[in-house]
């Protein structure tokens, strides 16, 4: 399982990524595959396949008419670990998720320091420290049992794209 994170449309019946950019025609959206299959469907290379082979990914992308897109919505994953809402910042080839959570400081510093200790039992390391508050990073497999993914899909308005 992939974890989605982005813009996304629908094309001819197909989930795709939206290019989140400019492009010169207005009435036009950038759409991105990573299937190869998609070529045959007048998709063309977005880096020579040298550097994609290099770098171990596929792109391909086609320039289609706002008009085509049946739906545009933008999806954020989060991650249920424990009883916690976590962010995911990023899937590794092994399928490892990176969570991470903000705690800010707050008045109640005897709330901050249970859920500091909370965190720190379940292996959370600390990322970060500013004023405000701690960053907690934890690598966890994505078939975790205790790991529960919820994607949050907010639909767009692709004519103002």
């Amino acid at each position: 399982m992939a974890v989605r994170d982005g813009y996304y449309v629908i094309y001819h019946n197909k989930e795709y990524s939206l290019f989140y950019g400019k492009i010169e025609n207005k009435k036009n959206v950038l759409i991105l595959s990573h299937n190869p299959n998609d070529i045959n469907n007048g998709f063309k290379l977005s880096y020579s396949e040298e550097y994609m082979k290099e770098h171990q990914f596929f792109t391909c992308e086609k320039e289609v008419p706002k008009s085509e897109i049946s739906e545009a919505y933008k999806i954020k994953t989060y991650a249920d670990y424990k009883g916690f809402r976590l962010y995911v910042y990023g899937q590794d080839v092994n399928n490892v998720l990176r969570l991470v959570t903000v705690q800010e400081l707050s008045h109640s510093s005897k709330s901050d320091g249970k859920i500091r200790e909370t965190l720190m039992e379940m292996g959370f390391k600390i990322f970060d420290v500013e004023k405000t508050g701690c960053t907690y990073v934890k690598y966890v497999p994505i078939d975790d049992p205790e790991l529960e993914l919820i994607e949050e899909r907010t639909e767009i308005d692709i004519s103002k794209w």
